[in-house]
Formats: C-alpha cells, sequence, structure tokens
C-alpha cells in the first residue's frame, strides 16, 4: 500500500485517491500534510534554522559579556546612575544652579523609568505565559467537550451507527472542522469546504447520507419502513417549502423528523422568504 508523502511540490502531485483539501494545505508553494498534533519536514527545518540562529546568538552575547568580567547588568546601570549625577554637580559650593538641578532630576527620573521598564518587561513576560498556559488549557478542554459531543452522538437508539475502531478518525476530523459559537455550542466553521453554522449531528448525517467516509459507519438493515435510509436524503414528493405546494403541517413533521432534509428543501424553494415564512409558522405550530 503506498504511503501519502508529508510534503508535495504541487497539486498536481498529490494523489489522485484523496481530497486534497481534507488532508492537505498550502503553505510556501508547497502542499503540507495538515495532521493534528504532527510535525511536518517544513516545521522542522524552520525549528532547526531557528535554534541554530539562537545558540549562534547566544554564543556572541557570551563573547562580548566576558570583557565585563564579575560585573552584572545591574551594577552597571547603578554606576551609570551615579556618574549622571556626578557630571550634574562637579563639586560646586553654594546653591546649584537651576541647571544643575535640572539635571540631578532628569537623572534620577532616568533611573526609576529604567526601573519601572524593566518591573513593567517582566509582568509583561508573566502576563505572557499566563495567557499561553490558559489557552493550552482552553484548548484542551475544548477537545475532551468535543470528543465527548462526538461519542454522545453514537448513543441510544437514535444514535449514527459510527465504527468503534473509526471514532478516533472522527474525533480528528471534528477538531478541524468545528469551533464554538457564542453560546458555547459547537458548529461548522467558516472556509471548512461545508455549509457553515452545522452542527456535529447534522454534519455527521450528511457526511453518511452523501455516502463520504464511508468506512466510519456501520451497515444498516432492517431499520423499517425507510430500510436504513439515514436523514438527509433525497426528497420524494411536493417540497412543503415551496410556494405553490407548501404545508405547515408537513413541514413541521419534517423539521422534527428529518432537520437535514427540511434545510435543503428551505435552500431549493422557488420562494426563499416564503420558505422562512412556512419554516417559523412550523416552528410555531
Amino acid at each position: 500500500m503506498a504511503k501519502f508523502k508529508a510534503v508535495y511540490e504541487s497539486e498536481e502531485d498529490l494523489p489522485e485517491s484523496i481530497d486534497p483539501r481534507e488532508l492537505y494545505v498550502e503553505r510556501d508553494g508547497k502542499f503540507v500534510l495538515d495532521a493534528e498534533g504532527v510535525k511536518t519536514l517544513v516545521d522542522v527545518e524552520k525549528l532547526q534554522t531557528a535554534l541554530k540562529k539562537e545558540r549562534e546568538e547566544h554564543r556572541g552575547t557570551k563573547l562580548k559579556m566576558k570583557a565585563f568580567g564579575d560585573l552584572t547588568p545591574e551594577a552597571v546601570t547603578e554606576m551609570q546612575d551615579e556618574l549622571e549625577e556626578l557630571r550634574a554637580a562637579p563639586g560646586q559650593k553654594g546653591r546649584p544652579s537651576d541647571e544643575t538641578i535640572q539635571k540631578l532630576v532628569d537623572a534620577r527620573v532616568a533611573k526609576e523609568k529604567r526601573e519601572l521598564e524593566k518591573q513593567l518587561k517582566t509582568l509583561s513576560e508573566e502576563r505572557a505565559t499566563l495567557l499561553a498556559e490558559r489557552d493550552e488549557l482552553k484548548g484542551r478542554d475544548k477537545k475532551r467537550r468535543l470528543k465527548d459531543t462526538i461519542v454522545e452522538l453514537t448513543r441510544g437508539e437514535k444514535g449514527l451507527k459510527i465504527r468503534p475502531e473509526a471514532l478516533e478518525d472522527a474525533e480528528l476530523y471534528a477538531e478541524r472542522m468545528f469551533v464554538e459559537n457564542e453560546d458555547g455550542a459547537f458548529v461548522t466553521r467558516e472556509g471548512a469546504g461545508v455549509e457553515p453554522g452545522l452542527s456535529p449531528r447534522e454534519l455527521f448525517v450528511a457526511i453518511q447520507t452523501d455516502g463520504k467516509r464511508p468506512h466510519w459507519f456501520m451497515e444498516t438493515q432492517g431499520a423499517g419502513a425507510q430500510g436504513g435510509r439515514p436523514q438527509g436524503g433525497a426528497h420524494k414528493g411536493p417540497n412543503p417549502f415551496d410556494k405553490k405546494t407548501f404545508s405547515i403541517s408537513e413541514a413541521s413533521a419534517m423539521m422534527k423528523a428529518d432537520p437535514i432534509r427540511a434545510k435543503r428543501l428551505i435552500a431549493s424553494a422557488e420562494d426563499p422568504s416564503l420558505a422562512k415564512q412556512v419554516f417559523a409558522a412550523a416552528l410555531r405550530g
């Protein structure tokens, strides 16, 4: 069995057996495998280059610091502040001039400013570290809740029949497809190659209906009069959301039994505004 490469030079080199938008992303003119938690060859090369540069800069800084011996940066700064004050007041007797006083004030203000800037830098670095830790925790929590959501889809009599060995693949796919909306619910994101705003159930039902990723789903047989047909299939009969054949009772029943098909029929209606009115009336009914 042929193995996929981590990087392809052009889109023409991508294998014909896959949809390149699902597995690869374009980066610096090349197509790189987009896998959660996996570093590509390009990522490794960039990291090695950055590490080499950092080591060279550290070596150069270390050589420069040898000239100062045991002096610390703090000691040098303090000596500089004292020198500025001595220059501002060169041992004169009597009341110092206004210019001398101003120089002394400026020197001490500059010293306090440097101290405050140093503290601010330390606080900024600590804040950045805390934010990074918070984002990491939020990311872990999101992955956990999304995983629980996918597992929940498989439970109960109406649960999706996803193969246990395919759950991990389905969860990784979900991580790329879903974001949280303002209400904290998972919905498909913009630019994911599918209709944005779909819930996990709606997307997975659509995948099963369209015959995509068949290795995820178990065979369904003997599922009543529908013969195991999943929701969202082709509609037979008049469109209850259409201008000439609308029916609030049929629309309401379809929205409860098969929301995926209902959305598709609303989108294909001759008069979308009327279809939305029927939809609203069906909700009230």
